[in-house]
């Protein structure tokens, strides 16, 4: 077999398509015209449309709560939008960012709990509405 015809069955058969009477001639190493037929196992190798897609994807549900996130993200103010960004996206410990911010460790705390409260109340509202600090 040529290289990459095993890579293009196993692909086409991956996407569900049907290889063509010219690619499976080419895998058997002959022209397109003096191919025939060429599926001599008697297999019927079709699917059925629907037999083509995957499962349904377990992080579907997760687009909603995203969405609501980051609707709710930009009312935070800036100093808590700042500190939620350096302990998720930075992964800062809540010492480092006391250090670079200028204040307690436990401070930081009290100010992580608060944002995500704000977060989650925001994210469960039926109307939006600004958070205050």
């Amino acid at each position: 077999m040529a290289p990459g015809i095993a890579d293009r069955q196993n692909l086409a058969g991956r996407l569900c398509l049907a290889m063509q009477p010219d690619q499976h001639a080419q895998t058997r190493g002959v022209a397109h015209d003096q191919a025939g037929n060429v599926d001599d196992d008697g297999v019927d190798d079709r699917r059925e449309f629907g037999e083509c897609f995957g499962e349904p994807d377990p992080a579907l549900e997760a687009v909603v709560e995203h969405d609501a996130l980051c609707r709710a993200l930009p009312l935070l103010p800036e100093r808590l939008r700042l500190i939620l960004t350096l302990r998720y996206v930075d992964e800062l410990s809540q010492s480092q960012i006391a250090d670079k911010i200028g204040m307690s460790q436990m401070h930081v705390s009290r100010l992580l709990s608060r944002s995500i409260v704000m977060l989650r109340r925001h994210m469960t509202a039926e109307e939006p509405t600004a958070l205050a600090a």
